[in-house]
């Protein structure tokens, strides 16, 4: 005989999130994460929010400064759900600092950008070898189309002509003689 299944688990609600503290933030994702909400994505990630307020005389300008740092939940390609979407930028980050608690962001059901964790860090360990040879090879090509034409030919003929004499040791007396011929030495 079969048992009926349970009934899902409504979310938790977390009503103080320390949104200063990374791990209560990460906390907040992996349970989001257990509950449905949020998926186990590669794009999912935290993001530090610094504000400096300035405390102070107006005549001076130079008051006391505050640095205060959060974190707030983040996804790289900006797909989540949420119900303060109409609020702008900076007013969603103000009550992400505060309000997480009330579990106001979400991944939609259907992600289009939705890339499994482990498979992306998978796949980006074998990446990252090659990201970092193109960058190098790139960054060497810059400097080199910079260079001089005379300079960039010396560099390709030199390596060249090196290889040539070491493999064929004979033709080194007659580089020389023509070299002498050319230059009239």
């Amino acid at each position: 005989m079969s048992t009926p299944a349970d009934p899902p688990t409504p979310p938790k609600f977390f009503p103080n999130i320390n949104s200063s503290s990374a791990h209560n933030v990460r906390l907040w994702i992996r349970q989001g994460i257990r509950d449905g909400r949020l998926k186990h994505c590669v794009s999912l990630d935290l993001d530090v929010v610094q504000i400096i307020e300035s405390e102070g005389r107006p005549r001076d300008g130079e008051g006391e400064k505050h640095n205060y740092s959060y974190f707030v939940p983040s996804c790289k390609h900006r797909s989540f759900v949420s119900n303060i979407g109409h609020l702008s930028d900076e007013m969603q980050v103000e009550f992400l600092r505060y309000n997480l608690g009330s579990n106001p962001r979400s991944c939609p059901k259907d992600c289009t950008f939705y890339e499994n964790h482990r498979w992306g860090k998978v796949k980006w360990s074998v990446a990252r070898p090659f990201a970092f040879a193109f960058r190098v090879s790139k960054a060497l090509l810059r400097g080199f189309a910079g260079f001089a034409w005379q300079t960039q030919v010396t560099l390709i003929l030199a390596p060249a002509l090196l290889l040539i004499l070491w493999k064929s040791p004979n033709w080194v007396p007659q580089i020389i003689s023509l070299a002498k011929a050319l230059w009239g030495k």
